[in-house]
């Protein structure tokens, strides 16, 4: 039997299994759930407060997501923008589009974390690594 086997799953407390939960998520779920803020990811946070568990956030994963969070909010600015600009000489008049640029949506990105209690992976060498590896 296995500590798996022996646990009652169906009570709801894992904090009795190996100390309190703690909870690793790859960048593509932090990206996918719109951090968290979507509706599965909403059911996960309730989860983890209602479990005092935490969320761990190695390094690395933090960087990827600033990253490719960084590079969608871009992406949409730009493809509003070109909307926008299609659609005026249709309409004949629009209101004007105000966007965030680019810098500013690179500082909304880098600041993703800051409201989330995460625990950070103090293994800082490998996400440089990393980090080295995607962007090449």
């Amino acid at each position: 039997m296995t500590l798996w086997d022996s646990h009652e799953w169906g009570s709801g407390d894992l904090a009795g299994v190996h100390g309190a939960l703690t909870v690793v998520l790859d960048s593509n779920i932090w990206l996918s759930e719109q951090m968290l803020r979507h509706s599965a990811g909403a059911a996960v946070r309730f989860y983890l407060r209602r479990h005092d568990a935490r969320i761990a956030l190695p390094e690395v994963v933090r960087l990827e997501v600033i990253l490719h969070l960084s590079e969608r909010m871009k992406e949409l600015a730009a493809t509003t923008r070109q909307a926008h600009r299609t659609l005026l000489p249709l309409a004949g008049q629009l209101r004007e589009l105000v966007l965030p640029e680019d810098a500013e949506l690179e500082a909304i990105a880098a600041r993703a974390f800051e409201d989330w209690d995460v625990r950070l992976d103090p293994t800082r060498r490998n996400a440089s690594r990393a980090t080295a590896e995607w962007q090449a």
